[in-house]
């Protein structure tokens, strides 16, 4: 269909829908290199080869396994938790000796939001398996892993500065924890959410344990949080801050990223350094935090510090010019139903209640409606503007819809019941009077999302769109508003009892 078009409409087309393959063109990369929710961005490299681990709150299967040979270009790989277990904060990916680590948090979400816990899980291949979770057996959250380079000792810091020695196979704790580290002192006359010392993460360099705390709460205020570094010559301190702090921070609301930090300083295997970090992007809070890359150098005295005129909301060199890694577009694969890759549930994942074949999507009915716990499947549409359409076929006695869902009390949508169609707005359902379909178990559905402005449409066939009168504003479905770290993601779900089919989903990115 391309060969049709004329040759400028086709680079007009390319460099519209795919702004960072384009940037590259020109040796250069615009961030975010992962687009979307998610936040707090783990890397490990292996020869030219780069793994990251993310935040999957309470998405499931989680924590998506990614890949790159470019740093730029990311395609997830895999997922390393299948276990509903709450929200999943802070993962840190490591390797030590031929065995793969990730240490997370699992917050609770429903029930008490403030109880917390750490795990750890392990797999011999980057891809899995990964075994069951692991309970460290000590509290706070963010633990990050460390090994004393002169006994090989292994610890994990978690947040508030506190420090814990881990067994040999670095699975257990003993149980205790103390405090190695106060932070940084953030002016009293900055805006943040709070001190909130959190999410350490380790190197070695020159006879020195560096580490990168979060601090400043990572979301309130667009100058909330922050990325500082200390140093010490011994794995458990004492530690001296860099007097450079912070190495990430918002200073204006008028900057495009906001609340950047919780930052991962690696080195490429070209010898270069970067730090991977999360920020919000102002005006699109309801996308959740995304992950950004910007050049680290080193001062004379032995501190990182962010490259000298790198502003991440401008197109930046090419971290590894000559590497290249295919170009991730989700939309090439939404029909795939790759679930744990494109596709998650909201909370709990049942892998006994979906089946894919052909390109079709099969969901058992759960819950009385998405008003409560029909536990939606959802993916990562992450642009500004975007449409989904797809079609769908259900018993007569099941519920069907396609929605925009932050939580069960927050999300936007249009669903149908065995002889009506609901749409759904701040969480609560409406029949629409005066709209009809001709088959309520057979039909097609499309929702346009327009910088957090959605519209609701619905079709016989597919091709002559009926649109619902009222347009919904979501930007307020946000962390700010509604707590949870998550992200407002699109998606389906059916209610009630029986079953629906999925297929033929069609997703767009607007202007």
């Amino acid at each position: 269909m391309t060969r049709l078009i004329p040759l400028f409409v086709s680079i007009f087309l390319f460099y519209s829908l795919y702004p960072a393959a384009a940037q590259q063109k020109k040796g250069t990369f615009l961030n975010p290199v992962i687009k979307g929710y998610f936040s707090d961005p783990s890397i490990l490299r292996e020869g030219d080869d780069y793994y990251a681990v993310m935040s999957s709150h309470c998405y499931y299967p989680g924590m998506v396994i990614w890949h790159s040979k470019d740093l730029v270009n990311w395609n997830p790989v895999s997922y390393s938790l299948d276990t509903y277990m709450g929200s999943i904060w802070a993962p840190d990916l490591i390797k030590h000796g031929d065995t793969y680590y990730i240490y997370f948090t699992n917050r609770q979400f429903p029930g008490d939001p403030y109880k917390s816990s750490n795990y750890v899980i392990t797999a011999k291949n980057i891809q899995g398996p990964w075994s069951k979770p692991a309970d460290l057996k000590i509290g706070n959250i963010d633990p990050g892993h460390v090994v004393d380079v002169k006994t090989g000792d292994r610890w994990v810091y978690t947040s508030a500065g506190n420090a814990s020695r881990l067994s040999k196979d670095g699975m257990l704790t003993d149980g205790t924890s103390k405090v190695v580290y106060e932070g940084w002192p953030i002016p009293d006359e900055w805006e943040i959410e709070g001190f909130a010392l959190e999410g350490p993460k380790f190197l070695v360099k020159d006879g020195y344990y560096y580490v990168v705390w979060a601090q400043g709460g990572t979301h309130g205020p667009p100058t909330s949080h922050m990325a500082v570094v200390a140093r010490s010559r011994n794995v458990d301190g004492p530690w001296e801050n860099s007097p450079y702090n912070p190495l990430i921070h918002t200073y204006h609301r008028s900057e495009k990223w906001w609340s950047k930090g919780h930052g991962t300083i690696f080195q490429t295997h070209k010898g270069d350094w970067y730090v991977i970090y999360h920020a919000y992007e102002n005006g699109y809070y309801t996308l959740g935090r995304q992950a950004l890359l910007e050049p680290v150098t080193w001062t004379k005295d032995g501190w990182p510090v962010l490259k000298k005129g790198a502003d991440p909301a401008q197109p930046l060199p090419l971290p590894v010019p000559d590497a290249q890694s295919p170009e991730y577009f989700i939309g090439n694969h939404l029909n795939e139903f790759r679930i744990g890759l494109e596709w998650w549930f909201h909370e709990e994942y049942d892998p006994l209640r979906y089946a894919v074949d052909q390109q079709t999507l099969t969901l058992k009915a759960r819950g009385e409606s998405p008003l409560k716990d029909s536990n939606p499947i959802l993916f990562n549409a992450a642009e500004h503007a975007y449409s989904v359409a797809v079609e769908i076929e259900k018993s007569p006695e099941a519920q069907a819809g396609l929605v925009v869902y932050y939580n069960q009390k927050a999300f936007a949508g249009i669903g149908i019941n065995g002889k009506e169609i609901i749409r759904y707005r701040r969480g609560e359902g409406n029949p629409q009077d005066g709209y009809v379909l001709k088959d309520y178990n057979h039909f097609h559905l499309k929702i346009v999302n327009r910088h957090n402005v959605v519209t609701l449409y619905y079709s016989d066939d597919g091709t002559v769109w009926t649109k619902l009168q009222t347009g919904i504003d979501i930007s307020p479905y946000q962390h700010n508003m509604l707590y949870g770290s998550k992200a407002c993601l699109p998606g389906f779900f059916v209610s009630g009892s029986g079953e629906a089919r999925f297929k033929n989903v069609k997703f767009e990115i607007l202007e």
